[in-house]
């Protein structure tokens, strides 16, 4: 497989199957350009990880070919390792070393030399105002300040690609900007990010994302382009006096589109609001349960996602 000279991922056929044929990623097609931001999208277990870790080297694919810098992942895992910069699901480093002496031991075994390991860690110390936290040790640290240090890991050694693997779980919403201020900021210098997430809000600041479901990628292009994936489907949102019991109830009429609780509403995909909202509005009141309202709305990633796992699903 070739690549052309603005890929920095390149995928065909990509598939890992475990020990008794269960297929964690089955047949992954995906490129992702130079210098892009790329949003991993799915539920627990849709196969990200599992991609991710391929990606990085740490796992070797079952079939198919996986091109990361240009290097085929599982003929030299090793090279890829050398290209990229790897934040895990959970904080990897030395607990009982500070934040400056884990830096510092990410640089060695990644055999940076020790004047530009230091001019890079300071740089770093700086950009992502660690200052009075530089000197604590990695155990004392919150867990913002955790994936910050993380993150300064994964860049000593200057790599042209960063896998971050859902790094925002668990943090405080203030730790969440921040991180993503540098993330951007990276790209625009030039580094390819290919980020594992649940938030909907990060993937709408992707240039590109891609949703996984029982390992196969379901959805993929920018923000915009998988809303028009949607096929021109609106969104219905209904008010009632029995959130749970209007899902049950329209739950048994899938003619009448696909219904699922977004926070206090139920949200209905319809391609044919005018015919289908008086539909919903008799079902409902045949079950007792009082219509507040029924309105159409513009449909979030959110909304498009849970209706192609809906659809992907039957």
């Amino acid at each position: 497989m070739t690549v052309p000279a603005d890929y920095a991922i390149r995928c065909e056929q990509l598939t890992r199957t475990y020990p008794g044929q269960h297929v964690a990623v089955d047949g992954l097609a995906l490129n992702v350009k130079r210098g892009e931001v790329f949003g991993f999208l799915g539920p627990n277990g849709a196969g990200k990880s599992t991609t991710t870790r391929m990606l990085c080297g740490l796992l070797r694919p079952t079939a198919g070919t996986a091109l990361v810098a240009g290097i085929d992942v599982a003929r030299d895992p090793e090279a890829v390792k050398r290209r990229i910069g790897y934040v895990a699901q959970a904080f990897s480093f030395y607990a009982d070393l500070t934040a400056i002496e884990n830096m510092d031991f990410a640089a060695r075994l990644y055999r940076v030399p020790a004047a530009t390991a230091r001019q890079r860690r300071d740089e770093l110390i700086e950009r992502t105002g660690f200052g009075e936290h530089a000197g604590k040790l990695a155990k004392a640290l919150s867990g913002g300040w955790r994936q910050k240090l993380a993150v300064c890991c994964a860049l000593l050694h200057d790599p042209e690609i960063i896998f971050l693997d859902e790094p925002t779980a668990g943090i405080d919403p203030v730790s969440r900007r921040d991180l993503w201020e540098l993330l951007l900021e990276l790209s625009s210098r030039g580094k390819t990010i290919f980020v594992t997430t649940h938030y909907m809000d990060e993937a709408e600041r992707c240039d590109n994302v891609g949703f996984m479901f029982m390992g196969r990628l379901v959805a993929h292009g920018n923000p915009q382009e998988v809303e028009t994936a949607f096929n021109g489907g609106k969104i219905l949102e209904i008010r009632t006096s029995s959130t749970i019991g209007a899902l049950r109830a329209l739950q048994k009429h899938p003619d009448l589109g696909s219904a699922q609780v977004f926070y206090d509403t139920i949200h209905v995909v319809s391609k044919d609001m005018d015919t289908v909202a008086p539909r919903i509005r008799q079902t409902l009141e045949a079950e007792q349960i009082a219509v507040h309202s029924i309105s159409a709305i513009v449909p979030s990633l959110e909304d498009i996602f849970i209706h192609f796992i809906h659809e992907a699903r039957r």
